[in-house]
């Protein structure tokens, strides 16, 4: 199984010297024509934050103080870079001594506070005509809808150039001068102060300390360099944090020699099920999936020996769908997608022998993915704390342990433990020791406290009748069963 890994993509971000302007404050370089050239073009931008004017009150609620908008030309090196305060809502060419020449160009938005950036849009296509006036707008969403700061789970990260430990040397021959974990927020990037190392380092690692609020992220490992700009990017990883829970992002490697379909032309999606139902967290446990991730392959790779990982997601979720962030670019692939388990080993892949074309503002697609697997019966317990009481946790149900006892319809003993951790689910198939077949299957489950007093069952008909599927049935002949079986108090 290879691992996941990045590319350098293509030109950086530069910052230059600063240039005298009635307005706005402005950078420059390469095209700019510093005369009043009637023939020229202009540009303005206006933002709104979470669809209201921006003003002092509104931009202190996304934590910013000025917004820049930045120009790149076909190679993407960066051209010109107005500011303004983000209370403004506005920022215009016009009336400076600076003018652009026609032609392509990709503009994108950044948001700062102090000396920190604080978002990234998406960079968008734009053509501009000589002698015409253009005018670009985005949204800001603020951190009351979007902020992942919080105390809830720590985050690790690792990296390497070339398949080893980078050096000041390494880094500085690929102009990468630190590493952060962004997140994704629509088509812009939320910098997390806590989550920014140099890049000679190799990791970002906030130990015990938590640092990330609860909840579903897109996150992203990108390489910047000495301005902040993103010249190289991990795969788009969708990853969620529970409290106390502790969030790793697959290693990425950072080079220029190997083969990188990471970029910003096209956007990914895919989808899956397992053994022909949605994916849930129960019946990806029980087969041991952990995170599928969508995996390109240059077009004369017929082996599918050196992937990269351009976007991941929980198994779960049954769904990647990087929109509208865009992570790959314009080429000719051949694709699979790859379930892994929590230490990256390949569970089961599904690849496509056509090669794709992805054009630029494209989209990678795949058909719904069924995953197969041998015949599983997966249990999971749920408990009510006093009688009829609401479905709760094991801590605030007081359950400690539990021990069961599964029939067929026969009332043949075919699988039973005693004494398994409350969290445990029930799982097994086929070719376990427990073995059974296609059929009805009942669970008698008692419930104990920390003193081993029983003080839960199953009552009847809260689990009984469990089906397993056969070739006769329409779930087909590998079927996936998942139960959810309520236990009551009983004094």
């Amino acid at each position: 199984m290879m691992r996941s890994s990045g590319a350098l993509g293509r030109g950086g971000w530069h910052r230059l010297g600063l240039v005298a302007a009635v307005g706005a404050l402005l950078l420059m370089q390469g095209c700019l024509i510093i005369t009043a050239d009637p023939n020229s073009a202009s540009i303005a931008a206006s933002w709104t934050i979470d669809g209201r004017p921006a003003s002092a009150a509104t931009c202190a609620e996304i934590g910013m103080d000025r917004v820049e908008l930045v120009l790149y030309d076909a190679s993407s090196t960066e051209v010109l870079r107005l500011r303004n305060s983000c209370s403004s809502g506005v920022i215009d060419s016009r009336g400076t001594d600076v003018f652009i020449s026609g032609g392509d160009y990709e503009v994108a938005f950044e948001g700062f506070l102090s000396s920190a950036r604080v978002a990234t849009s998406e960079r968008t296509p734009i053509r501009l005509v000589a002698g015409n006036h253009h005018n670009v707008s985005t949204n800001f969403v603020s951190g009351t809808s979007f902020d992942p700061r919080g105390t809830d789970g720590s985050v690790e990260a690792h990296w390497t150039i070339d398949g080893g430990a980078p050096s000041v040397s390494d880094c500085a021959s690929l102009g990468i001068a630190s590493i952060r974990v962004a997140f994704q927020n629509g088509a812009s990037w939320y910098e997390h102060p806590a989550l920014t190392a140099s890049c000679a380092s190799g990791v970002i690692d906030t130990g015990a300390t938590a640092v990330v609020a609860a909840g579903t992220w897109g996150m992203q490992l990108q390489a910047l360099d000495a301005s902040g700009g993103i010249i190289a990017q991990g795969p788009l990883a969708t990853l969620t944090v529970t409290p106390g829970s502790r969030v790793v992002l697959d290693p990425v490697d950072f080079s220029s020699g190997r083969f990188n379909p990471m970029g910003t032309d096209a956007t990914v999606e895919a989808s899956w099920q397992l053994n022909g139902r949605p994916a849930t967290s129960d019946s990806c446990f029980a087969v041991g999936i952990d995170k599928v991730q969508i995996v390109l392959y240059a077009e004369t790779d017929t082996a599918y020996e050196h992937g990269v990982a351009v976007a991941s997601a929980d198994c779960e979720t049954g769904l990647i769908d990087s929109r509208p962030g865009r992570v790959v670019r314009a080429g000719r692939y051949l694709v699979a997608l790859e379930a892994i388990d929590s230490l990256g080993a390949l569970v089961s892949d599904y690849s496509e022998m056509t090669p794709i074309t992805v054009p630029v503002g494209g989209r990678v697609q795949l058909p719904l993915v069924g995953f197969t697997f041998p015949e599983t019966l997966t249990l999971s317990l749920s408990w009510q704390n006093g009688v009829g009481g609401p479905m709760t946790t094991c801590s605030e149900a007081g359950v400690a342990t539990y021990s069961y006892t599964l029939r067929d319809n026969m009332s043949a003993i075919v699988a039973d433990a005693t004494s398994r951790p409350c969290a445990d689910l029930i799982s097994f198939d086929s070719t376990s020791t427990a073995g059974f077949g296609p059929g009805k299957y009942y669970l008698y489950m008692e419930g104990f406290n920390a003193a081993a007093r029983k003080q839960w069952s199953i009552m009847v008909g809260d689990c009984s009748g469990v089906e397993v599927g056969s070739a006769a049935t329409t779930s087909g002949p590998n079927s996936l069963v998942a139960a959810d079986c309520r236990a009551t108090f009983t004094p």
